[in-house]
């Protein structure tokens, strides 16, 4: 039972980017920033990125970048909260049981990197992927904090040819997520 919530928390996270496919106009400049706060989280995005709280699909916030010409995917970092309530899980545990299933819940998909960064205090996992979505083929990285018998994964994905342009802002949206005190 525990590894099928995972599971369904897997496949809601890579099936939530396929939402991604906007009509908007990009802004190629870097943009000055907001932040997004709620009672347990804050991160900063781009003024020109998108978000999206109504937590559809499972997932917690959604931050979607504009689309450039004739693009019609959109880059994007979600934030999914999962319930470990009683699974005993750290991230060693969280992180084996992901590296398991990847194949599984993503049959046209590939690790990249899984790996337990930081310090005791501000610890987390970092895990980079490709994998096939309908005509797209993604490219993402999702860090991972566990807290309070939670997980909390902050993804960022992007097109596989334009994942090195939007890279730096996605990791800087990414490494914004702080716990509010």
């Amino acid at each position: 039972m525990k590894t099928h919530k995972l599971i369904y928390i897997l496949i809601v996270l890579f099936t939530a980017n396929f939402c991604s496919i906007h009509s908007f106009a990009q802004n190629k400049t870097t943009p000055p920033h907001k932040t997004y706060k709620n009672e347990i989280y804050n991160i900063s995005y781009p003024e020109s990125w998108r978000v999206d709280d109504s937590k559809s699909n499972g997932v917690d916030l959604f931050l979607f970048s504009p689309l450039t010409d004739g693009d019609n995917f959109t880059e994007n970092v979600n934030v999914l909260i999962q319930d470990l309530k009683g699974m005993e899980m750290d991230l060693e545990k969280y992180k084996k049981i992901s590296e398991n299933q990847f194949a599984g819940v993503l049959p046209n998909s590939e690790i990249l990197e899984s790996v337990i960064i930081g310090t005791m205090e501000n610890k987390y996992l970092k895990l980079s992927f490709k994998y096939r979505q309908s005509q797209f083929d993604i490219k993402g990285t999702s860090i991972c904090y566990i807290l309070n018998e939670k997980a909390y994964m902050i993804t960022f994905t992007a097109l596989d040819t334009t994942y090195d342009l939007y890279k730096s802002v996605g990791e800087k949206i990414q490494m914004s997520f702080a716990f509010n005190k």
